[in-house]
């Protein structure tokens, strides 16, 4: 709980809650939140964001690119996110996000 005012006083509860529980448990915290991976950084709090997470499944798992390409998109029509400019992975999510559709024709 400690920890948890702690963070709260700098960042939103629920990244404060969620970081809380990661120190506590030494779990890793999935956060795209700037300032969050900031503190989190301060704070020796292992992270991951989106698009790692996104990059890690697409390179290990057997899925298709077609699997891996409406993934990614649905995560920008239903999550509002896409990778920022500035992610180092921002080149490789927009590369599969702006490939061809092999399923639609083109008109």
């Amino acid at each position: 709980m400690d920890r948890y005012v702690h963070f709260a006083q700098v960042i939103d509860d629920g990244e404060a809650m969620c970081m809380a529980i990661a120190v506590c448990r030494r779990w890793t915290l999935a956060c795209d939140d700037r300032k969050a991976l900031r503190i989190a950084k301060e704070s020796s709090v292992s992270t991951i964001t989106t698009p790692q997470l996104m990059h890690s499944w697409a390179t290990k798992s057997k899925a298709s690119s077609l699997s891996i390409q409406t993934a990614l998109k649905r995560i920008e029509s239903a999550g509002r996110f896409r990778a920022p400019r500035d992610s180092p992975l921002y080149d490789w999510w927009s590369s599969v996000v702006g490939a061809p559709n092999p399923c639609k024709s083109s008109d």
